[in-house]
């Protein structure tokens, strides 16, 4: 239903996911993480800024507990979290997320790996932004 753009109905789809996750597998279930990413990358979509940080949050804390810091999927959620920071305009908390998640698929999935390229595009975007908004000195 995002494809269709179909937001809302995919948002009670999503939101049944996690409640589904949540009974069968616990709070601190990686797939119950992934349903609460999941969220936050709708809701991100759907420009609804100020639900989207506690559902990213809470994903990296239950991965970060569960799969421990150095896995791909803590990467992907610092990484997403990173990006929804950016699109506040914290620049400077969002560039350590994005920073980590970019060492962390460097380490684990080697610097030829799509992922380890999609977190460099994001520091990328994430700099010529802060170019942009915040000059850097370069002397």
């Amino acid at each position: 239903m995002q494809e269709t753009g179909d937001y809302d109905g995919a948002l009670l789809f999503y939101f049944w996911a996690l409640g589904i996750r949540r009974k069968t597998l616990g709070e601190k279930h990686p797939d119950t993480a992934q349903s609460l990413n999941n969220l936050g990358v709708l809701i991100h979509a759907m420009g609804k800024n100020s639900a989207v940080g506690p559902y990213y949050k809470q994903a990296l804390a239950i991965r970060t507990e569960v799969l421990g810091e150095k896995h791909p999927m803590t990467a992907q959620s610092l990484d997403n979290l990173g990006c929804f920071l950016q699109d506040l305009g914290e620049y400077n908390t969002a560039y350590p997320k994005m920073k980590q998640a970019f060492d962390i698929r460097k380490e684990l999935l080697g610097e030829k790996h799509p992922d380890t390229a999609l977190s460099l595009e994001h520091l990328g975007i994430l700099l010529r932004d802060m170019e942009i908004r915040i000059p850097l000195d370069r002397t």
